[in-house]
């Protein structure tokens, strides 16, 4: 017995592994970003401190 259309697609959809590069990338530069953002909270404050300290220290 044949399998009706709507079965056909849905496992072909299954297999089909094309777009996993796609999310795989998607999800690497979304680590990368939330790093980002984690290090620059976390320094932010002592960049700012430091950035202070330069521009007093060339005031004088």
């Amino acid at each position: 017995m044949r399998q009706p259309p709507v079965i056909a697609r849905i496992k072909a959809f299954a297999a089909d592994r094309s777009g996993a590069t796609v999310v795989e990338y998607g999800l690497i530069a979304a680590a990368i970003a939330g790093a980002i953002l984690i290090v620059n909270r976390l320094l932010q404050s002592s960049l700012s401190d430091l950035a202070t300290e330069l521009a007093a220290a060339l005031s004088l």
